[in-house]
């Protein structure tokens, strides 16, 4: 059982991981430069990665806090995370915060109503049911790489919120690999 867990939790990571880097928002032509070779346009970033990353783990906060109080036992918020690229020149801030609820709490509703309270927001809204049959809302900003992913954890008493950030430029040299 324990093998089938961590296959899943695999599947998990690698099918969010595919969702996030397919989230890349629309360009907005009036706020297009183009990369060094002159050839990839991307959209210009007005934030840093500090910035970005806050910016990310307060909604991660925000979402967590929709959970009703009554069910949450523990919200851990992961102090770091790390970068994907968003084009050749920007990056995105990719994080997670964990809610564990008391056992027996139906998660699927909870995600329900945090679907319903962003319908109409500044985010665009996707649902699916994931590989292990739960139900996951993500939610998408229609202007930039931002987004996140609400659905039942790796156990059946843990909601997960994966977080990916607006795209930002880091300083020239910033070595992009590892914590952030």
């Amino acid at each position: 059982m324990r093998s089938l867990e961590r296959n899943m939790r695999v599947l998990a990571v690698a099918g969010f991981a595919a969702v996030l880097l397919s989230a890349c928002g629309p360009i907005d032509d009036a706020n297009v430069k183009n990369d060094e070779k002159g050839t990839t346009p991307v959209a210009v970033s007005e934030v840093s990665l500090e910035q970005a990353k806050a910016q990310a783990q307060t909604m991660e906060l925000e979402i967590a806090g929709l959970v009703p109080s009554e069910s949450v036992l523990s919200v851990d918020q992961m102090p770091k995370g790390t970068l994907f690229s968003c084009s050749d020149v920007e990056w995105t801030w990719y994080g997670a915060t964990t809610v564990t609820v008391v056992e027996g709490t139906d998660i699927e509703a909870i995600v329900r109503s945090i679907q319903a309270h962003y319908e109409g927001s500044r985010f665009d809204l996707r649902t699916r049911r994931d590989i292990a049959d739960h139900f996951e809302v993500q939610l998408m900003s229609p202007d930039t790489a931002e987004n996140y992913l609400v659905g039942e954890g790796f156990v059946s008493t843990e909601i997960r919120i994966d977080s990916g950030s607006a795209c930002f430029t880091l300083p020239e040299g910033t070595w992009t690999r590892g914590s952030f």
